[in-house]
């Protein structure tokens, strides 16, 4: 993980390993797990929220949202 920053941040740099980076790994790991359950069980919701052109007030079009129902999380809009 501190490689993996240490690339990020660009060329001759270092990175040491702190728990903070578990920590975020940790919870990257449990909603990838999440994501893979709930596209098993179907938890997925697609809203449509409308774009408006302010100028003339009429919808120009859709947007659609992807949202996922975790039972113990609620609304999860990833």
């Amino acid at each position: 993980m501190a490689l993996y920053r240490a690339k990020s941040d660009g060329r001759d740099s270092y990175r040491f390993f702190e728990l903070d980076m578990d920590a975020k790994m940790q919870i990257r790991r449990t909603m990838e797990i999440d994501l893979r359950r709930a596209l098993t069980y179907g938890e997925f919701e697609v809203y449509y929220q409308p774009l408006i052109t302010i100028e003339t007030e009429t919808i120009s079009g859709f947007e659609a949202l992807l949202r996922c129902h975790r039972p113990e999380r609620g609304m999860v809009p990833r």
